[in-house]
């Protein structure tokens, strides 16, 4: 069979070749963002840890807001709960969601004693047309040596947003989302109550 090579075709293997060769760089430069951002996030966190208490969660709740999107982890905390408040509940949710969260984990973090970061890799995955990042790494502690952690960054538009963390296969959202429903039916799935539990 004779095989000819028209100048369509040659127009289309070049344009083909170009994008592949252009995503490549591309995803790398994303990668290499996604690691940056994670090692600015680990050092605020690191700066933080150490501070008083009230000092300690308002550190953390400034890092949240800086380089997470709170609305976005209150949301997927509040799961199923979604369903039963109305969107101006959701809306008191949030702020009291990442002055609690702030608080938990900025604590769990001193306690842990953490000293250090080494990123081993970083891959770049994608959910129902969604990019977002994991960025896998050994965190070095005081308490228990070197532990295994992934941070979770959104990629919305051209920044990246932290929205979760796994300590050593333990994942914080999912974990507080059955936090969330156990604290809303301890307290008799009132609101008010609810809300003043989480300060």
């Amino acid at each position: 069979m004779k095989f000819i090579f028209s100048r369509r075709t040659f127009l289309a293997a070049s344009t083909a070749f170009i994008a592949t060769a252009a995503a490549a760089p591309m995803a790398l430069a994303s990668t290499a963002k996604a690691q940056e951002q994670t090692e600015k996030l680990f050092a605020d966190m690191l700066n933080a840890v150490n501070l008083a208490k009230d000092q300690r969660t308002q550190s953390f709740r400034s890092i949240l807001g800086r380089y997470g999107n709170p609305s976005s982890m209150a949301g997927y905390a509040l799961g199923p709960l979604r369903r039963v408040f109305t969107p101006a509940q959701q809306r008191q949710f949030t702020p009291a969601f990442q002055t609690y969260l702030a608080r938990k984990y900025g604590k769990n973090l001193s306690q842990l004693g953490i000293q250090s970061l080494e990123i081993v890799k970083t891959e770049e995955k994608s959910k129902r047309g969604k990019a977002y990042f994991i960025v896998h790494g050994k965190i070095s502690t005081r308490k228990y040596g070197k532990v295994l952690a992934k941070f979770f960054l959104d990629k919305r538009g051209r920044h990246l947003k932290f929205y979760d963390l796994h300590i050593e296969h333990r994942g914080m959202l999912i974990a507080e989302r059955n936090e969330m429903g156990t604290l809303f039916d301890q307290n008799q799935r009132n609101f008010n109550k609810f809300l003043q539990a989480l300060s």
